[in-house]
């Protein structure tokens, strides 16, 4: 009877424990979830903004790529058909439709170089083709000079350019130098253009292409030096250009653009929300750095993801597996808390039932121990089970010696050989002979006294046996 005593206290203790054990496996598992997600979701998103910065950096190295062959173009012109007039400019630069291939250029131009000796005579031409009050500015006397001469579209705007020394300006003095020096195409770095006004100014920038005087060499740098004609350039609003490479792609990538390798308020070319950023900050997720080098000259790229694309990509997604995650561990919490409760309330009642049945069969044994009439219990083959003290005082048997024997043995004949056969025949039929009645029969005690006793007997099931 003490066994499911003690199986009861470790359920009751396991079942807490097993409770709070599945609230950490769960809570475990819900971290693990949205840790996956997290990084699955940000490695996606990482993923997308490295594309949209691949695809930014592509669009503005072709676009201008694109111009620096157009500028070639210019070139071979001056060397193959030079040299050029006015109208014949005019003329190339109408059919490289430059307002519609080449949106964001500001014009393609020829800026002339002249040896101070010959500065008197190139101003008195230029003005003998109608334009009376030409002159070179700034003016000053310097080594060498360098002019303005054609700019088309040579619309108002580009006219304030119209006998600029270039030369002049050490920013772009510094790029047609190497331009000059390299033979190749060298863009400036950031400059105010002569064409800008007050109304919404923007940064400038200007790519040079040599032009070398024909069939003089050009092998070394002092034979280049000697040989330079001219630049074929083309000047460019950075705002207008930026804006005719990359269209709409800004909804999702905001760029700065800083000329040279210093992230400064002087140094930044090219903001496309206006909105300046810390770009110092290095727990931003979707803050890139780029170095790009165009035409000899470097630009630093730094991308910031927009709302736009924040928005895309799906950053609640761990929040919802968190949430939803927590929420279901709850749930299951309590779902086997219900069950420890209702196993534990089980387990009570069934302590309680068996208490109860224990004390009961005391109170039935206390009973049978001191009951004034003799009680025997026997089984369907009659053998005797138990055998209270009134019987043994009755028979003269103590239980020990009687239990486990035929009743039979208490009866005389005739009685104890028909005994059986009364018991098997209730256990096939059913039809009882004395069951459920009393009588006066005989008894034999241990030394064989025959004594006179009232009979009754009665029938019980105890765990599927019957008991007589």
């Amino acid at each position: 009877m003490a066994i499911p005593s003690l199986l009861a206290k470790p359920s009751h203790k396991g079942g807490d424990y097993a409770q709070w054990l599945v609230l950490l496996v769960s809570l475990v598992l819900t971290l693990l979830g949205w840790q996956i997600v997290h990084q699955v979701t940000l490695t996606r998103a990482e993923n997308a903004f490295t594309a949209e910065v691949v695809r930014h950096k592509e669009s503005i190295v072709d676009r201008l790529t694109y111009y620096e062959q157009a500028l070639r173009s210019g070139v071979a012109l001056q060397v193959v058909a030079g040299p050029v007039d006015r109208q014949q400019w005019r003329e190339f630069v109408r059919l490289l439709k430059v307002g519609e291939l080449f949106p964001g250029i500001q014009g393609v131009g020829w800026s002339l170089h002249i040896p101070p000796e010959e500065l008197t005579d190139h101003i008195r031409a230029i003005r003998s083709e109608g334009f009376p009050v030409y002159h070179i500015r700034p003016e000053g006397k310097r080594s060498t000079y360098t002019s303005i001469v054609f700019l088309e579209p040579f619309d108002k705007r580009n006219l304030r350019a119209f006998g600029f020394d270039m030369f002049s300006e050490p920013v772009r003095r510094a790029a047609m130098e190497q331009a000059r020096d390299s033979g190749v195409g060298v863009l400036s770095g950031k400059v105010k253009l002569v064409q800008e006004t007050d109304q919404r100014p923007q940064a400038g920038c200007l790519l040079y292409w040599p032009v070398y005087k024909r069939d003089w060499p050009v092998q070394t740098v002092e034979e280049r030096r000697r040989a330079i004609q001219g630049y074929v350039y083309a000047p460019f609003r950075m705002d207008d250009l930026m804006k005719g490479i990359l269209g709409d792609m800004g909804k999702m990538i905001d760029l700065h653009i800083y000329d040279g390798g210093q992230l400064t308020d002087e140094a930044l070319m090219f903001d496309s929300d206006g909105i300046l950023r810390d770009t110092n900050i290095k727990d931003i997720p979707f803050v890139r750095q780029e170095r790009l080098v165009i035409a000899q000259h470097e630009w630093t790229l730094v991308f910031h993801g927009t709302p736009a694309f924040l928005v895309s990509r799906d950053k609640d997604k761990p929040l919802y597996v968190l949430g939803s995650g927590l929420f279901s561990s709850l749930l299951l919490f309590g779902f086997v808390w219900m069950i420890n409760q209702s196993r534990r309330h089980a387990l009570a009642l069934a302590k309680q039932m068996t208490l109860d049945l224990t004390a009961s069969e005391e109170r039935n044994r206390a009973i049978i121990q001191v009951a004034v009439n003799g009680i025997i219990v026997i089984d369907a083959q009659g053998i005797i089970e138990s055998f209270n003290p009134a019987a043994e005082k009755m028979f003269g048997y103590q239980e020990d010696e009687i239990k486990g024997k035929n009743v039979s043995s208490l009866m005389p004949e005739p009685y104890r050989s028909q005994h059986d056969g009364y018991l098997h025949n209730y256990c096939q039929t059913r039809i009882a002979r004395i069951i459920g009645v009393g009588r006066e029969v005989t008894g034999q005690r241990k030394n064989g006294e025959l004594f006179p006793m009232w009979l009754s007997v009665g029938m019980t099931m105890v765990e599927e046996r019957m008991l007589f």
